[in-house]
């Protein structure tokens, strides 16, 4: 359809793209190597990296983790850099502590179920990291409806600091995706290839870490004889 309205080339954002598109095409998201196709993706190692390490020299150790829903381009990757990043920490990564998304939403309510089933389960850990700031400020709700705090009991990092985190009640803290600068970078870069310029085949942006005040020291929450506890979750009425 675009072809036949005279497209000259694609601009494609989060799409798993499985084969080569007829015209010159810039990928934002994209992770997949294909002919014709430049892929401008955020450095998600680096954004493994400054997450984690701000949590633990936080103290934390026992982390949860909501991964992203499997149609996501980036969420492969971005579970990948991460279990990378915590080898080279040195820091354990507990599969009772790991929840999926599979809600196909754009609005919080996607990281509302799974992280409310994981606090049913155990609330024995110190930090959550996120896949992106929706799911976190649902997970943030499910945390406050058990009676615990954020971040006294439970950090919470998000990822992709979208225009709402700064005010959430608490700010969220984030890894900032430029979307802006991908956005220039995509545009420029198929200009530049509607002239003739070579393919560069992947263009990798810096992500940055926004601390704000989701975030904080972990503080162990004890039982008897100093062990941690468990605590149930009523069904939510």
């Amino acid at each position: 359809m675009l072809m036949g309205r005279s497209g000259e080339g694609f601009s494609v954002i989060d799409t798993l793209l499985e084969k080569s598109l007829p015209l010159p095409a810039v990928n934002i998201s994209g992770h997949t190597r294909l002919p014709g196709v430049t892929n401008l993706v955020l450095d998600e190692r680096l954004a493994a990296h400054l997450a984690l390490e701000h949590l633990k020299a936080l103290g934390h150790e026992r982390i949860a983790f909501i991964k992203g829903q499997p149609f996501s381009s980036d969420s492969r990757v971005r579970w990948e850099s991460i279990q990378a990043v915590a080898r080279e920490l040195r820091m354990q990564i507990r599969p009772e502590l790991v929840v999926q998304l599979e809600n196909d939403s754009f609005s919080p309510m996607v990281g509302y179920p799974p992280v409310r089933e994981l606090l049913a389960r155990t609330t024995d850990f110190t930090a959550l990291y996120a896949y992106n700031d929706l799911s976190a400020i649902g997970a943030i709700r499910a945390i406050r409806e058990t009676g615990l705090r954020v971040p006294e009991d439970i950090s919470v990092v998000g990822f992709d600091d979208i225009h709402s985190a700064a005010f959430q009640n608490p700010s969220l803290t984030t890894i900032r995706q430029p979307l802006r600068e991908m956005g220039m970078k995509a545009a420029h870069t198929l200009v530049e290839r509607l002239k003739g310029k070579a393919d560069p085949g992947q263009i990798s942006v810096k992500p940055e870490l926004i601390v704000r005040e989701s975030t904080g020291a972990a503080a162990p929450r004890t039982g008897v004889a100093g062990k941690k506890t468990k605590r149930p979750v009523s069904p939510r009425k």
